[in-house]
């Protein structure tokens, strides 16, 4: 029975990895090595967005963003963007996240400066650029957004979103800003303990549209009063319309005693069009909370037609039975969790860390139905990316996501590849999708990889019933 099992897995791991898709390599710094290239990562239509904090261009560690363009299938480098006020181990490019107004063109990029000073050493900032369609025809930088005198970790996670919303009859630019190791007053023991926050920011209709205002956030005390000492509320964020999602991946359970301890959630913010305000916060934990599985280190939300609303994390420490950290997914669709996913594929004695990166989109101008689970630890750190498609037969007893593809990066096999980490980091669009690769070899060799594959051109429907 037990030759006979091995040989079934055998089979099975030899099914799923001879259907792997092989993404060429798109994009490389130069020099390869000692270098954040790809820490920050987005994409949107035409353009490809890289974080790279430790580029020394201007000052040491003052960090850039590699902006791309697709040019005929091909990116090409379109222009480097720097902080007009950068210093040294301010890091900008530690998060990433760009946006089209796709009837007028209109683009911002998002970039968080990690280590700015201006509020404070090391509190963090965020900073604007703006297409110039008009004059130049290149991102100038518009605004900076700085950290308060709590922040600890100012613009940790990014996500920014331009979409109708049908509360206010109207179109919202909406900003998330995650601040992990944010300060509050600690109403236990007194003084202060970081707990992490998020903030919101609306763009205005001002003169140039260029001014991004902060947004109210409406927190009971009681909500205060469930958060810990390094829970990591906004290591991740997620917005799409009037839903913001905040991954806390070390949020405790304290109903569960020490079982409960680091089981992680996600914080689901929403936008009142009565007010004008965003709400704060469902917490949404996994049906059946994992000690130390770090639930929310990756997290999504999708508004799709219908007003139909996804979200996502991952638990990318979730250990098995053999004690090896596979990961898992957990979804929830209109409230109600529909799917929990476990790696496809378990291979090599470093786990999966399945869940450690996620990316889906809701955008109605390219209408996806995917969704990308990153497990970077997969075969002793070569690392899979999976491609997930709604499931059009849904019916609510079936699988909500199905897996559509298995994806890996070139020359795997190959140093300094073999370690390379493939899916550190994955952005979509909706139509084209990217991953990062972070070789953990001296040096720190880093790479992008891409392939594009169209989906619709016209957006689409429900959710549900689209193939």
């Amino acid at each position: 029975m037990k030759k006979l099992l091995y040989t079934f897995s055998l089979l099975l791991f030899t099914m799923l990895t001879s259907a792997q898709t092989e993404w060429i390599s798109a994009v490389e710094p130069n020099p390869l090595t000692d270098n954040g290239f790809g820490d920050g990562l987005a994409n949107m239509g035409k353009w490809l967005v890289v974080g790279d904090p430790q580029d020394d261009t201007n000052v040491n560690n003052g960090g850039a963003v590699h902006v791309y363009q697709d040019v005929n299938g091909q990116w090409q480098l379109f222009q480097t963007l720097h902080a007009d006020d950068a210093e040294s181990n301010d890091k900008l490019g530690t998060a990433v996240d760009i946006e089209v107004k796709h009837d007028t063109g209109e683009t911002w990029i998002a970039a968080s400066a990690i280590n700015d000073d201006d509020a404070g050493t090391d509190k963090g900032a965020v900073y604007l650029f703006e297409l110039d369609v008009n004059n130049t025809g290149l991102f100038i930088q518009q605004k900076k957004l700085n950290g308060g005198a709590s922040s600890a970790n100012f613009g940790i996670s990014l996500a920014m979103n331009y979409d109708y919303v049908e509360e206010i009859d109207a179109y919202l630019w909406v900003l998330a800003v995650g601040d992990d190791y944010f300060n509050r007053p600690d109403p236990i023991g007194g003084g202060t303990h970081n707990t992490g926050t998020v903030f919101i920011y609306k763009k205005n209709a001002g003169i140039g549209n260029n001014l991004w205002e902060e947004e109210p956030i409406q927190v009971s005390q009681s909500f205060l009063d469930s958060l810990d000492f390094s829970d990591r509320f906004g290591a991740s964020v997620s917005v799409d319309g009037i839903y913001v999602l905040a991954g806390t991946p070390n949020y405790d359970r304290h109903d569960l005693g020490t079982d409960g301890i680091d089981v992680g959630a996600v914080f689901l913010l929403y936008r009142s069009g009565l007010t004008m305000t965003w709400e704060c916060c469902t917490i949404v934990t996994t049906p059946t909370p994992i000690r130390s599985a770090n639930f929310g280190t990756d997290a999504e939300v999708i508004k799709q037609p219908g007003n139909n609303i996804i979200i996502m994390g991952g638990s990318p420490l979730e250990k098995d039975i053999n004690n090896r950290q596979i990961g898992s997914v957990d979804v929830w669709f209109n409230g109600g969790h529909v799917q929990k996913l476990y790696p496809p594929i378990i291979a090599g004695g470093a786990g999966e860390h399945f869940g450690a990166s996620l990316a889906a989109n809701g955008d109605e101008f390219f209408g996806s139905t995917k969704m990308l689970v990153g497990a970077p630890f997969s075969e002793d750190h070569k690392g899979i990316v999976y491609e997930y498609r709604l499931n059009p037969d849904y019916d609510g007893m079936n699988d909500f996501y199905i897996l559509n593809q298995t994806i890996v990066g070139t020359n795997r096999t190959s140093y300094p590849w073999d370690f390379g980490r493939f899916g550190t980091n994955i952005s979509t669009d909706g139509r084209s999708h990217t991953a990062s690769s972070d070789s953990n070899y001296i040096g720190s060799h880093r790479r992008v990889l891409t392939q594009e594959t169209p989906i619709f051109a016209n957006g689409f429907g429900s959710p549900i019933q689209q193939p």
